[in-house]
């Protein structure tokens, strides 16, 4: 390997998830996610997700993960933020030209016992260089779920332009969804977010 990145404490698992998440600065340079799901920057198995700015020099030789990282988004207590699938590829949801940034976290307790939430940043310099921060606390828009067990942001995707209005479209899984009747538990549910020059924030329910 080229380079290499590690955990920046003992235990934290870095590793769960990796994502290429495109130029959030806009400086010609795609950025890294590397997620932990069980780091405890922000209590007892609240996660992190390290973001490593792009650059024209290369990464090369062994480095901590929170050496390099312009930005380290810390869960709350409990979230697991950085797990599996909890990371969105890159997309431009809003069409400026630089990529945002979705990190899932499905055992949230915001709304319920594991409802899960998404939280959510539109691309920009600030954002990329904001050091150790609270996930919660820093989103531009908080994706919040119906209800307890829905587990939303267990999937994270970022499938293009659905409907051809040159804007980036996103979706957003629950796992633990009930179907709108109430009759099939734990079917399961996907949200799709549609991309707009007009810009999202604060929290929004997807149901």
């Amino acid at each position: 390997a080229d380079a290499r990145f590690y955990g920046d404490t003992k235990g934290d698992q870095l590793g769960q998830v990796t994502r290429f998440i495109g130029d959030v600065d806009g400086d010609g340079f795609d950025e890294i996610a590397l997620g932990a799901n069980v780091a405890d920057y922000g209590g007892t198995n609240s996660g992190a997700v390290w973001v490593i700015p792009g650059s024209a020099t290369r990464y090369s030789g062994a480095m901590s993960a929170g050496s390099v990282a312009g930005a380290v988004f810390v869960g709350d207590t409990g979230d697991r933020l950085g797990d599996l699938r909890n990371l969105g590829n890159a997309f431009d949801l809003n069409g400026d030209g630089r990529a945002e940034i979705a990190m899932g976290a499905l055992d949230n307790t915001t709304v319920g016992t594991d409802g899960g939430v998404v939280y959510f940043n539109y691309g920009d310099t600030a954002v990329l260089y904001s050091g150790v921060i609270s996930a919660s606390a820093s989103a531009d828009v908080r994706f919040l779920p119906a209800g307890a067990n829905d587990n939303l942001g267990e999937g994270i995707g970022a499938p293009g332009d659905v409907d051809g209005d040159g804007y980036d479209d996103l979706l957003l899984g629950a796992i633990g969804y009930d179907d709108p009747a109430g009759s099939l538990s734990f079917s399961g549910g996907v949200f799709l977010i549609s991309g707009s020059s007009t810009l999202l924030s604060g929290d929004v329910t997807v149901s």
